[in-house]
Parts: structure tokens; C-alpha cells; sequence
């Protein structure tokens, strides 16, 4: 019985120093690769329209950050190019930009591994089951780039920001005042 009680001990010591161990080294690793629990690693096949996109493992990626211009389709009973209209800016214009912005994403992006970064302030995923990330293509944040090229806009200001929310929003007034990119020139 002395035994048994002694075996357990040294048991439970061994698998608890184990789990200990792996806990330590989980930071150390990510030290040595530069990557994030937050990132990860895959490759776009599809872009669906500027702020979502399909990926390799399944998912589908609903950018952070940002709205892309929606030309079709209706919500809440309104079509959904309406919010851009109230912008001010033409039905024209608003399918031009989405045509040329979506045209530049697939350059960019199809068949390319991307880096796609949770925010820690963000949920999972969306209502829609889309998970919600910031994506990079080595190193440039497509959000930005997207904004700083009149393509899209910060997504909502009246909810919570998102960590790079206030740089998208300032830039996107400077890209809005300077009448610079797709939507504003």
C-alpha cells in the first residue's frame, strides 16, 4: 500500500513537471520564431470582396478594421451600397473602386501565405462563423493599404476599436481630406 501511494506521488511529480516544462518552453520557442500565438500562417484561394477572404485550411477570414464598399445585396431592408452612397460618393465610383480594389487584392493575395493576427481586444470569430483577423503579406498590413489607396474605410467607430483601429481612422480622415485613392479623388 506504502508503495502504491509512493508510485502515485511520483506520478503525479513526473506528469507535473512535464506540463511545467512545456509551459516554459511554449515562449522560448516563440522567441526563436518571431511568431505570435496570436499568428498564424496560411494561404489565401479566394478573395470573396475586400475585407473577407478564404483561406487554405477552410476558414474564411473577415479582415479587422476595415469595410470594403458592398455593391449588391440588401441589410435591414436597404441595399447595402447605401452606406456609401450617404458618403456622398456615385453608385459609379463606389462599383469602380470595388472592381479595381478587388482586381489588386487577387494580384496580391491569391495563392500567397499571409499572416493572419488575432487582436486580443477582438472576438474569435463573427456572427457568421468568419474568423477576424488582421492580415499581412510580408509585413504590409493590407488594411492600411487598402485604406491609404481609397478602397476602404475604418469599419465601425462607434464599437469598440480594434488595437490598429485608431491608426486606420486617422489615416483614413488624412486619405479622405487629401482626396487621395479610388474613393475620394
Amino acid at each position: 500500500m506504502k508503495y502504491r501511494k509512493l508510485i502515485v506521488i511520483i506520478g503525479l511529480l513526473i506528469v507535473g513537471g512535464c506540463i511545467n516544462r512545456s509551459a516554459k518552453e511554449e515562449p522560448l520557442n516563440q522567441a526563436i520564431t518571431g511568431e505570435s500565438v496570436n499568428t498564424i500562417q496560411n494561404t489565401v484561394k479566394r478573395v470573396v470582396d475586400g475585407d473577407t477572404y478564404e483561406i487554405y485550411n477552410g476558414d474564411t477570414i473577415r479582415v479587422l478594421g476595415i469595410d470594403y464598399p458592398d455593391i449588391s445585396g440588401y441589410v435591414y431592408g436597404k441595399p447595402r451600397i447605401q452606406k456609401w452612397l450617404d458618403m456622398g460618393l456615385t453608385e459609379e465610383k463606389i462599383k469602380i473602386c470595388y472592381s479595381e480594389g478587388q482586381e489588386k487584392l487577387e494580384k496580391m493575395l491569391l495563392e500567397k501565405q499571409v499572416s493572419l493576427i488575432k487582436d486580443e481586444n477582438e472576438q474569435n470569430k463573427d456572427k457568421y462563423g468568419r474568423l477576424l483577423r488582421y492580415v499581412e503579406l510580408n509585413g504590409v498590413d493590407i488594411e492600411k493599404y487598402l485604406i491609404e489607396n481609397g478602397y476602404a474605410i475604418m469599419y465601425d467607430p462607434t464599437k469598440p476599436l480594434c488595437n490598429r483601429c485608431y491608426d486606420y481612422s486617422n489615416l483614413e480622415m488624412e486619405i479622405r481630406r487629401n482626396k487621395i485613392g479610388c474613393l475620394w479623388n
